[in-house]
C-alpha cells in the first residue's frame, strides 16, 4: 500500500464507532460515510422528527404541525400520525434545541458553534475543525443552577429501532456532557436518550455523570484517538490493523470488508469447537450414516457463558449477512440445496375474510345470533391509539401522567368492562438494567 485514505473528519455522531474502534478510522470504506446517511429512508424521518420537535419551539405545536403537514403530506402519513401523537408536555421541547459545539479531544475544552445551524459548522466564524477537533450538536441542552453546584442537560433524541448503549457509556451523549460541563461550569450533567416509538410514545433512558466519570471518559477517549497515527502508519506499511468487534460494528460503512470480519468468518469453525460444538455420527431410521452437530453436554458454563454469549452474536452477525446476500441472489435465480430443496422464490397464497361482508353472507344464511359464533373480533392497544389519535380533539393529550389523556380514558372505559388483560412475560435478552432509584 501506498498511503493511508484522508481520515475522515469524526463528528459526534460518529464519535462512538471511533471511540471503540479507532483502526476503523483509517479504513477507506470509512472515508465518507456521510452520503450513506443522508440516502437511509429511516435516518431521513429521524431528521423530520428532530426538525418538528425543533420548530414546536420556535413557533408551537399547531404551526409546527402544520408546517410538517404540508412538507410531508401525500408520502408519509405515517410520520404524521406519529408526530401528532406525541405528547410534548413530557418531552423538553422548549429547552434549547440543536447546539452546536467544538471539542478538542486533546486538551478537553470545548467552545459554542452557534445554534440550529443544520451541521454547517465551517460556516461559523470560527472556521473549519482542526485535526484535534470533533464537532456535535446536542438535540436538547440546559442548565440548572442548585445550592450544590451548576447540573447541565445533554439530551439526544433516536428513532427508528438501533439499539444504543446507556447515555453514559455512548461516546456521543459523554461527548456532549463534557461539552456542557466546559462551557456551562457544570459540576455534573443528565445525559439522556429519548426514544421516540412508531407509534408517537416515547421512553427515555437517563443517567447523571459527574466530574470524575466525564474525567475518566475523556482520558479513555484521548487515548483511543492518539492510537489513529498508529494504525495510519501500520495500514501503509500493510499491516494487519487492530479492530475491535461489537454493536458498534452494525452500522460501520467498512462492515462488509472488515478484516475483522473476514477473519472470523475463516474462524468461525474454530469458535464453534471452543463453544463445544462437535460432530456426531449415527444411523438414522432407515440405517443411513449421518452427521449432526451437537454442543457437547457441559461445555457451556457460567464461568464461560458471557463469552460464548458474545461469540454467538458475533457470528449471527456475520450469518446474517451472508443469508441476506443469498437471499438476493436467489431472489433471480432459484439454488438448488443439496438435500433436495430449493432456496428460491415461492408464491404461496392465503386466504383471509372480510369481516363484515363475511359477517353478512353467514347472517343471511343462519341467523344473526349463529353468524356472531362464527366471527372472532381481534385488536390490539397499538390499533386502538391510532383510531383515537384520529378523533381526539385539537389540544386534547394523548396520555397524561394522571390518567386523563384520550387513549387513557379509553382503556379505562376497557379495563372497566374487562377488555382488557394483562398478562406479565419474562425473556432473557441482552439489556441495560435500570438503575434503581
Amino acid at each position: 500500500m501506498t498511503g493511508a485514505p484522508p481520515r475522515p473528519r469524526t463528528t459526534g455522531s460518529k464519535a462512538h464507532r471511533a471511540w471503540k474502534c479507532p483502526a476503523s478510522v483509517v479504513l477507506p470504506q470509512c472515508e465518507d460515510d456521510d452520503q450513506e446517511e443522508r440516502s437511509d429512508p429511516a435516518r431521513r424521518r429521524g431528521k423530520a422528527i428532530h426538525r418538528y420537535l425543533e420548530r414546536v419551539r420556535e413557533i408551537g405545536h399547531d404551526d409546527a404541525l402544520s408546517e410538517a403537514t404540508v412538507e410531508h403530506m401525500g408520502h408519509d402519513e405515517a410520520f404524521l400520525t406519529l408526530i401528532n401523537a406525541l405528547d410534548l408536555d413530557a418531552l423538553p421541547v422548549f429547552l434549547s434545541t440543536e447546539v452546536a459545539f467544538r471539542y478538542n479531544w486533546r486538551t478537553g475544552l470545548a467552545i459554542e458553534l452557534g445554534r440550529n445551524l443544520d451541521r454547517a459548522y465551517d460556516s461559523t466564524e470560527h472556521g473549519p475543525p482542526g485535526p484535534d477537533h470533533i464537532d456535535l450538536t446536542i438535540d436538547i441542552d440546559g442548565i440548572e443552577d442548585r445550592p450544590d453546584g451548576r447540573r447541565g442537560l445533554a439530551s439526544d433524541y433516536k428513532s427508528g429501532h438501533t439499539k444504543y448503549p446507556a447515555p453514559d457509556r455512548f461516546a456521543q451523549t459523554m461527548l456532549a456532557a463534557q461539552c456542557v460541563r466546559v462551557v456551562y461550569g457544570c459540576v455534573d450533567v443528565v445525559v439522556e436518550l429519548i426514544h421516540i416509538h412508531d407509534d408517537g410514545t416515547h421512553h427515555s433512558v437517563r443517567r447523571i455523570v459527574d466530574e470524575w466519570d466525564l474525567d475518566a471518559f475523556v482520558a479513555d477517549f484521548r487515548a483511543s484517538r492518539e492510537l489513529i497515527d498508529h494504525w495510519e502508519a501500520e495500514y501503509r506499511a500493510g499491516r494487519p490493523l487492530g479492530l475491535h468487534e461489537g454493536p458498534h460494528c452494525n452500522y460501520c460503512p467498512a462492515r462488509k470488508q472488515c478484516p475483522a470480519k473476514v477473519a472470523l468468518v475463516k474462524s468461525i469453525p474454530a469458535e464453534l469447537v471452543a463453544m463445544g460444538v462437535e460432530s456426531h455420527s449415527f444411523d438414522d431410521q432407515n440405517g443411513t450414516p449421518t452427521t449432526e452437530l451437537q454442543v457437547r453436554p457441559g461445555a457451556l458454563t457460567v464461568r464461560n457463558a458471557a463469552d460464548a454469549w458474545m461469540m454467538v452474536e458475533r457470528i449471527e452477525g456475520v450469518l446474517g449477512e451472508i443469508k441476506k446476500q443469498l437471499c438476493g441472489i436467489a431472489w433471480n435465480e432459484s439454488i438448488p440445496l443439496p438435500d433436495g430443496r430449493v432456496l428460491g422464490r415461492q408464491e404461496t397464497e392465503r386466504r383471509k375474510l372480510i369481516g363484515p361482508k363475511a359477517a353478512s353472507v353467514l347472517a343471511e344464511l343462519y341467523g344473526q345470533q349463529e353468524a356472531m359464533r362464527a366471527l372472532t373480533i381481534t385488536t390490539s392497544i397499538s390499533a386502538v391509539r391510532t383510531l383515537v389519535v384520529a378523533h381526539k380533539q385539537p389540544k386534547q393529550k394523548i396520555e397524561t401522567r394522571k390518567g386523563d389523556g384520550a387513549l387513557d380514558l379509553v382503556l379505562a372505559q376497557m379495563a372497566k368492562a374487562g377488555a382488557i388483560e394483562t398478562k406479565p412475560t419474562e425473556v432473557v435478552r441482552p439489556h441495560v438494567p435500570k438503575k434503581k432509584p
